[in-house]
């Protein structure tokens, strides 16, 4: 989101706490280069503010995971820019994706996973307000390739909300649904397994104290 005028730097620091803080998560989680780019974004939309798509569909992602917090997973493409993407389970090898370009419904023509894809193309196809294309996609340098058989491809259409009919708006809303509703049930599973293994390792170490 834009800065308050006062600067976007105090000095040789990021003025903005929240900012700091936003940049320091995306170099711990997805590294410097990442970080670069995104500081790059930010001060850049400081200095010229943000269109009233770009605050709408921002405020679209904060409503959806709100809304449906377990259902996607985040990521920074190659010029900084924040998103979120979501597998849909049925029909297979399909995502959806929202930034603050847009919200666009992504099929691949064999299953990739959203953390390792390069979403850049994505995300330019979407500011450029076209409706629907086949756009390169690739993954990042140094992430598992896609499997054999994907084209380099995607086939992707843009999705406004607003201007869906009401079976779209179903899918929509039943795809979010269950996307949070499995990834709640892996979360809790993983504390379980956690939990089970950290008991485990404690009784262990109460039968060998005596050795």
């Amino acid at each position: 989101m834009p800065e308050d005028k006062k600067g976007f730097y105090d000095g040789t620091r990021i003025a903005n706490p929240d900012t700091a803080y936003e940049l320091a998560n995306v170099e711990a989680t997805q590294g410097q280069d990442a970080r670069i780019a995104r500081e790059e974004v930010l001060k850049k939309q400081h200095e010229t503010g943000l269109t009233e798509k770009q605050r709408y569909n921002l405020r679209l992602m904060d409503e959806l995971e709100r809304k449906y917090p377990d259902a996607f997973s985040h990521f920074t493409d190659t010029k900084g820019r924040l998103g979120m993407a979501m597998r849909v389970e049925d029909p297979a090898f399909q995502e959806i994706v929202i930034s603050q370009e847009g919200m666009a419904n992504v099929v691949f023509h064999s299953q990739a996973i959203a953390a390792d894809v390069d979403w850049t193309n994505v995300l330019d196809f979407l500011g450029e307000g076209e409706e629907c294309a086949e756009v390169p996609v690739n993954v990042f340098p140094g992430k598992p390739k896609l499997p054999e058989g994907y084209n380099g491809r995607a086939s992707v259409r843009s999705v406004d909300l607003s201007k869906t009919d009401e079976e779209s708006k179903r899918f929509f809303r039943d795809s979010f649904k269950r996307a949070s509703e499995l990834s709640g049930l892996k979360r809790s599973r993983a504390k379980q397994v956690a939990e089970d293994n950290k008991f485990d390792e404690n009784r262990l170490k109460m039968a060998l104290s005596g050795f």
